[in-house]
C-alpha cells in the first residue's frame, strides 16, 4: 500500500470507530480516545501487519476501561456493539496488550474540548446562581 491508501484505510476505520461508538451508547469522549489511541498506533505499524478490526475492537475497550467505566465487562460491550464488528467477545480483548505496547503504556489523552466543556458549565452555573439570588431579592 502507498501512504496515501494506509491513510485512507486508517480514516475508514475512525468512521467506523465512531460508528461502534454511537451504536453501542458510549460518550463522545470515549470514543475519541479509541479514535486517539489507534491514531497513535498506526504511527508505530501498519494496517497490513494487524487487521484494523483487531485494533478498532481492542482500542474500544481500552479506551472505556481508562475514559470511565472499568467495569463494563467485554460480552457487555460485545452485547451492545452486536455483531457489527464481526469479533467473539474473546477476540476483542485479545490486541489489548499489543495496543498498549504500541502506545508505550502512554494511555492519557488530553481532549481539546475538555477546557471549553467546563467554561460552558461554569458560565451555566454563574447564571443560575444570579437567578437564584434575583429570586430572593425580588
Amino acid at each position: 500500500l502507498t501512504q496515501a491508501e494506509e491513510r485512507l484505510l486508517c480514516r475508514h476505520w475512525e468512521l467506523k470507530t465512531l460508528a461502534a461508538g454511537a451504536m453501542a451508547g458510549l460518550p463522545r469522549s470515549m470514543t475519541a480516545t479509541a479514535i486517539v489511541y489507534q491514531k497513535r498506533f498506526w504511527l508505530s505499524a501498519s494496517p497490513i501487519e494487524m487487521s484494523p478490526a483487531d485494533v478498532l475492537a481492542a482500542a474500544l475497550f481500552l479506551a472505556v476501561k481508562v475514559e470511565g467505566d472499568p467495569y463494563l465487562e467485554v460480552p457487555e460491550l460485545h452485547r451492545r456493539l452486536g455483531d457489527t464488528l464481526g469479533k467473539a467477545p474473546e477476540q476483542m480483548a485479545a490486541r489489548e496488550a499489543d495496543l498498549m505496547l504500541a502506545l508505550r503504556f502512554h494511555l492519557t489523552v488530553y481532549h481539546c474540548f475538555d477546557a471549553a466543556r467546563g467554561l460552558v458549565r461554569r458560565a451555566a452555573a454563574g447564571r443560575a446562581a444570579q437567578g437564584s439570588a434575583a429570586a430572593r431579592a425580588g
